[in-house]
Parts: C-alpha cells; sequence; structure tokens
C-alpha cells in the first residue's frame, strides 16, 4: 500500500475528539507538502516518497514513490496529449448494505463474521465502522464477496466497542488512494478548498499539471489554489525583480518593454534652452526619464537631476520636450529647456524607449 491514511483516530472522550477536529482543521486543502520526481527532465513524474496530502477530508502520506498512471480514469484509455492532470483517486472496496452476523462481538475481536447480505467487497486497507461504534478500523483480511458470508479481520487491538447480537451495518471508508492522469480540467471546490473533478469523479484531487506529447511531460508543477493566476499573469504598472520562468513565454500584443537610453550633451544656451536633432525616428516610442545637469565639485563633478521639478511649464524647472515626425519642421528632435540661466550647464538627457 503506497498512500497510507493517517487521520484514522476516534474516541467518544469529547476533549479527545476536540483536540482531533483542532488538528484536522490545520490540514485541510493541504498541498503543500506533495512533490514529483522529475521536475528537471521530460520524463513522466511520480509522486515522491514521504509526500503528504488531504483528500476529502483525510491525511494520507506516500510511504513509497507513487507512480501515475498514464491510463485516464475519466476515460478509462491512454491520457491524451496536451495539458494533462496529476489526480488522486481514493480506493475502497464495493461494498453496499453488509452487515455482520447475528453471533454478536466483544472488545478485542480482530475476526468479523460477515452475514449473506449485501453486494460488493471489502478490500485490505479500507477502514470499516460499525453501526452505534465510532471507531474506525482499519481492515488486514477484506472479503471478495460480502453476499457470500464470508469475514474480515482488522487490526490490532481489535475491536474498541462490543457488537450486539444482531446483525449491524458496516460503512466503509478508503484507506488508500492511487493517483492517474487526466485530460479532464478540474473544477475548484470552496467547500474541499481544492482542485477537484465533477460527477463521477468529484472525490477525485488534482495535484498537479503538466504538457504531453507522447512520452514527454514538461512544464510541471502543482496545483495550488491560484493556479490559473500563474497559468495567465497579467501584469499591470509592475516591477519584477529576480524572477525564474520556465517554459516558453508568449507576449500579447499589447506587451510593452523599455530600454532604457541616455543622451549626453553640451550646455544650455544664454537663454536657457538647448535644441537638436536626436538622430532616431519614431520619437512618439520614447519618453523622458530624466534630465540631469553637471554639478562641479572637488575633486571630481556629478550629475545632478532636480528631483520633483520636472513639471512641464513651472517657470525654474528643467524639461525636455520631444518632438515626433508630425511636427515635419522639428522632426525626432529634442529640446532642452529652463526657466533660468542657473541651470546653463552641461546637461544629459534619458530617454526610456517603448517596444
Amino acid at each position: 500500500m503506497a498512500f497510507e491514511l493517517k487521520n484514522d483516530y476516534s474516541n467518544s472522550d469529547a476533549n479527545i475528539l476536540a483536540m482531533q477536529d483542532a488538528l484536522d482543521s490545520t490540514f485541510f486543502g493541504k498541498i503543500d507538502s506533495i512533490t514529483l520526481t522529475e521536475f528537471d527532465s521530460a520524463t513522466v513524474p511520480a509522486i515522491a516518497a514521504g509526500s503528504a496530502v488531504e483528500c476529502n477530508g483525510a491525511l494520507y502520506k506516500a510511504t513509497t514513490e507513487i507512480a501515475i498512471s498514464t491510463t485516464d480514469p475519466v476515460t478509462d484509455s491512454t491520457v491524451a496529449d496536451g495539458t494533462v492532470y496529476a489526480l488522486l483517486v481514493p480506493t475502497s472496496g464495493t461494498a453496499s448494505s453488509s452487515t455482520t452476523d447475528t453471533t454478536g462481538y466483544a472488545t478485542t475481536t480482530t475476526e468479523i463474521t460477515l452475514a449473506s447480505a449485501g453486494t460488493g467487497t471489502i478490500l485490505v486497507g479500507d477502514r470499516v465502522q460499525f453501526a452505534g461504534d465510532s471507531h474506525t478500523y482499519e481492515v488486514t483480511t477484506g472479503d471478495a464477496d460480502v453476499s457470500d458470508g464470508g469475514s474480515i479481520v482488522i487490526a490490532s487491538p481489535g475491536l474498541l466497542a462490543s457488537i450486539a447480537a444482531s446483525a449491524v451495518a458496516i460503512t466503509i471508508y478508503s484507506g488508500s488512494l492511487t493517483s492517474a492522469f487526466t485530460a479532464t480540467a478540474p473544477t475548484w471546490s470552496d467547500s474541499k478548498q481544492g482542485w477537484y473533478g465533477t460527477g463521477d469523479q468529484a472525490n477525485y484531487r488534482y495535484i498537479a499539471r503538466a504538457l504531453k506529447a507522447t512520452a514527454s511531460y514538461t512544464e510541471k508543477y502543482i496545483m495550488v489554489g491560484y493556479y490559473e493566476y500563474i497559468e495567465n499573469v497579467k501584469l499591470k504598472d509592475s516591477v519584477l525583480e529576480d524572477v525564474e520562468i520556465s517554459g516558453d513565454i508568449e507576449l500579447g500584443t499589447n506587451f510593452q518593454q523599455f530600454q532604457q537610453i541616455e543622451y549626453f550633451t553640451g550646455t544650455l544656451d544664454a537663454s536657457g534652452k538647448a535644441f537638436f536633432d536626436s538622430g532616431l525616428s519614431n520619437l512618439e516610442n520614447y519618453i523622458v526619464l530624466d534630465v540631469a545637469w553637471y554639478q562641479l565639485a572637488t575633486p571630481g563633478g556629478f550629475w545632478q537631476s532636480p528631483g520633483s521639478k520636472l513639471t512641464l511649464g513651472t517657470v525654474g524647472d528643467i524639461f525636455a520636450r520631444l518632438y515626433d515626425s508630425e511636427l515635419t519642421s522639428n522632426a525626432n528632435c529634442i529640446s532642452i529647456e529652463g526657466g533660468s540661466t542657473t541651470y546653463s550647464k552641461n546637461y544629459r538627457i534619458t530617454l526610456l524607449k517603448i517596444t
């Protein structure tokens, strides 16, 4: 058994039950402790040993590395190429309407005989509950057909509460998970706080996403709650630093790239102005990033920006104007203007090119 159920405790003490409920709430929706192998290759991944994940309110831990089947559980055929999803499938017997016989069983009993009732199976690893008993028991020996009046064996120390000498209903819970790839997209479940299937697959938890091309699996990542926003990033007026991107980047038609270009010229004239040909084309694709002048100092000089004094038309400010091709007499030229001869010094203009 690869995935092992961890939170199968039960007790009638109110304080213990409250503690169990508090612990369960800490891992509800948990997916950040699961990881895949082969993240750095195109090889089909597996679920790494030691991974832990919550599924349908139960916490599971991978005791060994778990292969992810390439048979799509939705279509029962090999998963199609394209975007595929790794999901977890709860596994349990199919028993329905099964009951114990009418013998009655004392505490510590491990083997329980079944009545010839109901249909389906009880599997090794299933968890079972008997009506009237809040405890959950792990099945160590199952029954391939509950209608035949066979028996099951539960793990030691056996029953923690006695079973009455009557036909007592048996409820089965999943004790393990299997994993497979599917091409069917998930939906977000608010109640379960995770990505799940729908319809007959409503209890299938989606954990990862990849791009499949025959036997190649690339662009793998774990499906945390915001995975759709990772897939379709929209940025406005944003600055990104130290960002690592895996895979291809598709740029929309409105994507703009910026390139800083610096220009150095001479001095302003006596009126505090300068006008020159930029040597550039399409100045409408540029904006003024900064205007600075050279401030003498000892032992050397430095470039000084006027800070907030870049508002066009304000007396005493220094600013730049760009003349685009619409002004044929001043096509692709730049002017530097200062309202005071205080700025009649060497100057530098920095432009930002938008492409």
